[in-house]
């Protein structure tokens, strides 16, 4: 038995309630630790002085104003450092969530000033290829062929439908 479960157990000894084999180990640590056997023979030497000590009377407002301190005190506002020691946003610590929640608005920010710019830039080609043949005549910039859209839409001739008859045609007869 160690020191502190020596201080457990010093109640249930002294009223006669603890159990055997905790009384021997007990009784065994009280034999082998000094700090302890002083500390027993001390409350068992208060108890018994108990009933010849001296009695004094309190003034009749004593148990009211005891009671009214003691509600003051179990009812006392926290101060103002105390409930900022104590915040806890989202159950977490103050400086983790409030890095988390700056880096999240950064992202945020981040994100909408790159995503927003949903413009093609208005350039004209050959402003960039009449300077670049003035500085270096060995690179030139061409502008790219313009696509070539079809004339016609297949779905508007006429003979469109009779190519299929509506059926469905398995292949190998699957």
């Amino acid at each position: 038995m160690k020191c502190y479960d020596f201080e457990l157990n010093l109640t249930a000894y002294i009223e006669g309630e603890i159990k055997e084999k905790d009384r021997k180990l007990f009784l065994k640590h009280k034999d082998e630790c000094g700090k302890c056997k002083i500390k027993l023979n001390d409350i068992i030497h208060l108890i018994k002085a108990m009933p010849n000590m001296k009695t004094y009377e309190s003034s009749s407002s004593f148990m009211r104003n005891l009671n009214r301190r003691i509600f003051e005190l179990d009812n006392k506002e926290p101060s103002l450092w105390k409930k900022i020691q104590t915040f806890r946003p989202f159950g977490y610590s103050p400086a983790p969530t409030i890095g988390f929640a700056l880096s999240f608005v950064m992202i945020m920010i981040a994100s909408y000033v790159l995503f927003d710019n949903d413009q093609i830039p208005d350039l004209n080609i050959d402003d960039f290829s009449n300077q670049n043949k003035n500085n270096n005549p060995s690179i030139t910039i061409s502008p790219q062929k313009s696509s070539i859209m079809a004339d016609s839409d297949s779905t508007e001739r006429k003979d469109i439908k009779n190519r299929y008859d509506d059926k469905i045609k398995l292949v190998r007869g699957k």
